[in-house]
Formats: structure tokens, sequence, C-alpha cells
């Protein structure tokens, strides 16, 4: 039996490695069979593409995201939803529709980009406000460029972004992260037990 793909997405600093840890946890507790992983991954690509994020943009980082993400959804992802699990991953295609477009790369030229990937079964969108998000990020010891982004425009073009998602029949479900922890953590448990 074919498992399930369930990407976490949202802007830096909205809480997605808090709430998926939280969401895996509650998965071993009820033994439900679940992997969790992460973009860019841990494979010798994604650990270069983080390493140089910030040195390089455009065009010759988005390739190299992609490439990532590519080998890790073939070699990583899709072996275990084939063996029946559930895959839980912080980040996956919605992030490159996002980050694209920050480095001013079309939506068009990222759907073409991505042709071929699986994309995931749903996607829980984790959402706060641009002012909460910002304070999170000022208590990080070091930014990305990204994250160093006039306040609110990360989310501004994750709203612009979904709209890709969808058209892949992908289930967006949007939560937010300035509840308590463990609602924002029930609400996703709860959604993804929809699926399996």
């Amino acid at each position: 039996m074919r498992g399930v793909f369930v990407a976490f997405e949202g802007a830096n600093g909205v809480g997605k490695s808090t709430v998926i840890n939280g969401v895996y946890s509650r998965l071993q507790q009820d033994k439900i069979d679940a992997f969790i992983t992460k973009e860019p991954s841990d494979s010798k690509i994604g650990i270069l593409s983080r390493e140089i994020a910030d040195q390089i943009s455009g065009k010759p980082l988005a390739c190299l995201v992609a490439a990532d993400r590519f080998y890790h959804v073939e070699n990583v992802i899709m072996p275990e939803i084939y063996n029946g699990k559930l895959v839980l991953c912080d980040r996956n295609i919605l992030s490159a529709f996002v980050f694209n477009k920050m480095d001013s790369i079309s939506y068009e030229y990222t759907e073409k980009l991505y042709d071929g990937l699986i994309y995931p079964d749903v996607v829980i969108l984790l959402y706060a406000s641009p002012s909460v998000v910002h304070k999170r990020l000022m208590q990080r010891n070091n930014l990305t460029r990204y994250e160093r982004e006039k306040v609110g425009f990360e989310q501004q073009i994750i709203d612009e972004s979904v709209e890709y998602i969808v058209k892949r029949d992908v289930k967006v479900y949007k939560i937010s992260t300035e509840v308590s922890i463990d609602n924002t953590i029930t609400e996703a448990y709860n959604v993804i037990k929809k699926y399996i």
C-alpha cells in the first residue's frame, strides 16, 4: 500500500521544525509508521546548497536546490512512500516557488524546472503574522539573506505561490502558529489523520 507524502511549509521563523517534530512524536505514540525528513536534504548537494545560499542567487542556486530536491524525492521520499510510510518533510516544492520568486525567478520558470517531480499529497502551511515571525527571527544569531528581507515579504510570496501547488491537486491546509504549540500540533495531526 502506498504511503502519504506530507510537506510542512511556511515562512522562516513560523515554527515548522517545532510543529513537525511534535506531530512526528504524536504519530510515534500512536504507533503510526512515519518517516521525517527535510529540504534542503542532508545529501552533499543539499549541504552545498545551504552553505552557499548567501553567496549565490538566481538560477544557479535554483538549479542546485532543484537537483537536491529531485535527488531527495526520488531516493529518500518515494522509497519510504512505496514502503507504505507516512512521510513528513520540512519544506518541499512550495518553498521552491517562494524562494525562487524572492530571487526574481518567474513562477513559470520554476514550474518548468520541476517538471516531472512528484508533488506532496498534502501541504500543511503554517502561518503567523509578519510581526510575530519577525520577532521570532530576531531571536536567532545568524539570519539568511531571505530572513533579512523586509518584514512580511516572504509571507506575501507564499500566498501568491499557493496557486501553483493547488493546480496539481495538492491539498493545502493553513494552520496558525500563533496559538499554543499543542493546539497547532493537534490541528496538523488531525489533518494528517484524514489521509492515513
